[in-house]
């Protein structure tokens, strides 16, 4: 991102006001100040003073403006002052018959443009005294609709859209002086304004961005009738930007990624001319080029945002009860290019563990073993557990070890915490608290807290608790500990947490 493209943030300009309507709100990107009372004429003289961050902007901004650094200087130190903001919130307020709006130009000449319905030149003058720095920089223009005319009819374009329930992005453009209406599928919008017999503001231009591929795409798709891809009708003409990494996978016959962090399965509200399809036995997710976007199984950086609940009018296809929430409503995927500086801050890939006689699936590290040991699974990189009394140098030995405890002799704590505690005495003290055990973020039936062992400052102790998932089991929690070197703590916590996350009932891996 340019210098330009972030300089809106130091600049106190009347921004566009852009609203997104597609079966629920999505952003309001930019506001105007409060208004203040009408002041007299601004008489005072806006003098430059500089520091050293204002100078590193000003170099920058120099550069991509082709300008000198003094005149940069001057520039962004100008329009630090409260004076131009002052005059857009008293013209706002006090003048909206007829003020259009204003903003900085930096190119070909730096100016501050105001712009009028009419009468500019004597309007401007009631609020900017002419021997001021300010008055040297206005530049009036003629504007066809006021800013409040522009909001007027934003707010009636909205009324319309959500009587005829399509999905489009809303601005008001105040350098171009009109209303801009972003549709994705041009027909299906003319055709539902034309069956509702609504007429648009005349200030309203709209666009069309996206051009929908239909039901036939000219690619070869072979459909997958058992797995279910909720989808929507009409493309957003915008997405919410968060990110969801996790794995793609089929649960219930619904198309769900799995959180990598949290372990949550999340039912993905797919965009438009995205297509299911199978792949010798791969099912694989096509864009609408044909291209292949993601493929079950594996790892997706998806862009877009939780949606509490999806509005059945905007799918192509109710929602069977088996595909419940939470819910995902896709953007765009993450940019490959960005993926590697994402992906370097992550846990590594998991794979299942289905289960075994404790009846309970996890995930846990590719390249890591489970072993079982009747009432406890120990979980490690090492190929032998530590209670082996066979050791293979040839095998890999040494990392740290995570002990899964469930359904012991004695009866096992009331809740995750209470769990804790009991493993915790059991230490005496041969631990010391780092950070006592809490429940985690989101997921107040996980608690973990960390120790340090009394007799070896390099050790750590991680001691865990979930609520069991199990139904049907006379213990109420599920337990784990593990111990690891201190430099390892960072990934292996991740680690420990993921497991405590995603533990499920076998027979639901």
């Amino acid at each position: 991102m340019t210098f330009m493209q972030n300089l809106a943030q130091l600049i106190p300009v009347f921004a566009a006001k852009t609203l997104v309507f597609s079966g629920l709100l999505l952003a309001l990107l930019a506001g105007c100040a409060s208004p203040e009372p009408v002041a007299e004429a601004a008489t005072a003289v806006l003098t430059p003073t500089y520091n050293e961050a204002l100078r590193q902007d000003a170099q920058q901004y120099a550069t991509e403006m082709g300008i000198t650094l003094e005149e940069a200087l001057a520039r962004l130190s100008i329009q630090s002052e409260e004076s131009i903001s002052a005059l857009q919130n008293q013209l706002q307020t006090h003048e909206a018959e007829t003020f259009a709006g204003l903003w900085l130009q930096h190119q070909p000449e730096y100016r501050v443009v105001v712009a009028f319905t009419r009468d500019g030149a004597e309007t401007i003058r009631r609020y900017v005294a002419e021997d001021s720095e300010l008055f040297k920089l206005i530049e009036l223009r003629l504007a066809q609709y006021s800013y409040a005319q522009l909001e007027a009819d934003q707010r009636a374009v909205f009324q319309i859209l959500e009587q005829i329930q399509q999905s489009a992005a809303v601005s008001v453009l105040v350098m171009d002086n009109h209303v801009a209406l972003d549709v994705t599928d041009l027909a299906a919008f003319e055709a539902a304004l034309t069956a509702a017999n609504h007429t648009l503001p005349e200030s309203v231009v709209v666009n069309a961005v996206y051009e929908p591929v239909g039901e036939n795409p000219p690619f070869t798709i072979t459909p997958v009738p058992a797995v279910f891809m909720p989808q929507l009708k009409q493309r957003d003409a915008a997405f919410m930007t968060a990110l969801l990494i996790g794995d793609l996978l089929v649960e219930e016959g619904c198309l769900r990624i799995r959180d990598i962090y949290t372990g949550e399965s999340r039912l993905v509200i797919w965009q438009a001319d995205y297509f299911l399809t199978d792949n010798d036995g791969v099912l694989t997710i096509l864009d609408e080029t044909g291209a292949v976007v993601a493929q079950v199984g594996e790892r997706v950086f998806l862009g877009g945002g939780e949606q509490p609940s999806p509005n059945e009018a905007e799918l192509r296809q109710p929602l069977p009860d088996s595909c419940g929430g939470p819910y995902w409503r896709m953007g765009n995927f993450l940019p490959e290019e960005y993926i590697p500086n994402v992906a370097a801050d992550l846990p590594p890939q998991m794979q299942l563990y289905a289960g075994g006689e404790m009846g309970l699936a996890f995930e846990y590290p590719l390249g890591w073993y489970v072993h079982e040991a009747g009432k406890t699974l120990q979980i490690t990189p090492n190929a032998q557990p530590t209670w082996s009394s066979f050791f293979d140098p040839d095998q890999p030995h040494g990392g740290p070890a995570f002990d899964l405890l469930h359904n012991l002799n004695r009866l096992m704590g009331p809740t995750p915490l209470a769990e804790i505690e009991i493993l915790l005495d059991g230490f005496g003290d041969g631990v010391m608290v780092l950070d006592p055990a809490k429940p985690l973020p989101h997921q107040p039936h996980i608690a973990v807290g960390l120790y340090r062992l009394a007799d070896d400052e390099e050790m750590v102790l991680l001691l865990g608790a979930a609520a069991n998932p199990l139904p049907d089991s006379s213990q109420p929690v599920v337990a784990l500990s593990g111990v690891m070197q201190l430099d390892e703590l960072a990934e292996m916590r991740l680690i420990f947490e993921t497991i405590l996350r995603t533990l499920r009932p076998a027979k639901a891996a």
